[in-house]
């Protein structure tokens, strides 16, 4: 070995070697949930309140209520990868 090189010894990288779990779907949902009524409420906002920031807000929770339900209608369901 060249002088002035250290042999790792494994214990600072041995972690990062294991597998990651999956990650859940139900986060997915749910922030999926957000981007599209953020969406609508901005459509709503302009449109119907003609006030984007209260679009907004209503869309951002319309679209968590949706998200938060689709996640815990597919709770039990498991899918194959």
């Amino acid at each position: 070995m060249a002088p002035g090189v250290v042999q790792a010894s494994g214990t600072w990288y041995s972690g990062c070697m294991t597998k990651k779990k999956p990650a859940t779907d139900d986060a997915n949902y749910i922030a999926i949930g957000i981007a599209i009524g953020i969406a609508i409420g901005v459509a709503l906002g302009l449109t119907v309140f003609d006030n984007i920031a209260l679009g907004i807000g209503v869309g951002m929770a319309l679209g968590i209520a949706i998200g938060a339900g689709m996640s815990s209608s597919n709770k039990g369901k498991q899918r194959d990868r």
